[in-house]
């Protein structure tokens, strides 16, 4: 496939040119273009997802558009409509390239990010769940503590979590908030990028993710002064009551635990012991 070609016979884009790689794996691959009507990013997978699963996925999109959302990426739709161009063996999506820098780890960002997240986690109506179902996330734990090291004490930590599955406050959470997953457009917006598991869930989950992840670094280095502008700034003035906190954190230590395997298994689990052994020092960046 001659991807200049592909985009201008499905798209209503002319004098398609590719620029920049962003990602090239295997089976998928960002890659910038330019055309007459501006500058955009085609994602390319040769093993695509089913199609029920990519229009469930992009369905955020139309939904958050129709509401005036401005965190999100504009979808651009095929010359008859669609979403994306879809073929057994492949799959398009085409958004607008987002000019701007990547954000900084400041407390002016955070506080950004908690308008987001208070913002999208306040829609009620969208009509898919949230990718990460919390049931089958525990239950995968539940599977890798038995093979762990610290085996018993992965299985407590995991037993902790069994409250989460009656987290009440259901809304649209994004469940990836973070640095890496965001970039600013020209005119300054902080824009979320990564939307691929967004849906309804405890909106707990949102509040959750940056607080061991993100503002208790690998090397147990605390970051409060983001932490407290994060969640000044998504509390809105209110404030958690010690139940909600409680929750929050067995949230955190939710996403602490999946996301564990993925790198440095050894750095991460000792963050989650740290953060376990100073839960009370953590929800003190709560209001």
């Amino acid at each position: 496939m001659r991807l200049p070609d592909y985009i201008t016979a499905h798209w209503p884009l002319t004098n398609v040119r590719c620029g920049q790689t962003f990602q090239s794996y295997p089976t998928r691959r960002v890659v910038q273009i330019t055309a007459d009507q501006g500058s955009f990013v085609a994602k390319i997978d040769d093993d695509p997802l089913p199609f029920e699963c990519i229009r469930q996925n992009l369905a955020v999109f139309d939904f958050l558009a129709s509401r005036a959302f401005p965190y999100i990426p504009t979808l651009l739709k095929t010359s008859d409509g669609r979403a994306f161009v879809y073929a057994p063996r492949q799959s398009v999506i085409v958004l607008e390239y987002l000019a701007g820098e990547r954000p900084a780890a400041t407390p002016a960002t955070w506080a950004e990010y908690g308008v987001i997240a208070r913002t999208l986690n306040a829609y009620q109506a969208y009509p898919h769940p949230y990718a990460v179902a919390t049931e089958g996330a525990i239950a995968e734990l539940t599977e890798q503590a038995k093979h762990h090291v610290y085996a018993d004490r992965f299985q407590t930590f995991v037993s902790w979590l069994t409250p989460l599955l009656h987290a009440p406050n259901h809304g649209l959470i994004h469940g990836e908030m973070n640095l890496a997953n965001a970039a600013y457009r020209g005119d300054g917006t902080l824009v979320l990028l990564d939307w691929d598991d967004a849906g309804m869930g405890p909106t707990v989950l949102e509040a959750g993710y940056p607080l061991i992840i993100v503002f208790l670094t690998e090397d147990l280095q605390p970051q409060p002064d983001l932490a407290r502008a994060f969640y000044q700034s998504y509390y809105a003035g209110s404030a958690p009551n010690d139940d909600e906190k409680d929750l929050v954190f067995r949230a955190a230590l939710l996403h602490a635990l999946r996301y564990m395997p993925f790198a440095n298994q050894q750095q991460r689990w000792e963050r989650i012991c740290y953060a376990v052994a100073h839960k009370e020092q953590l929800l003190a960046w709560l209001p």
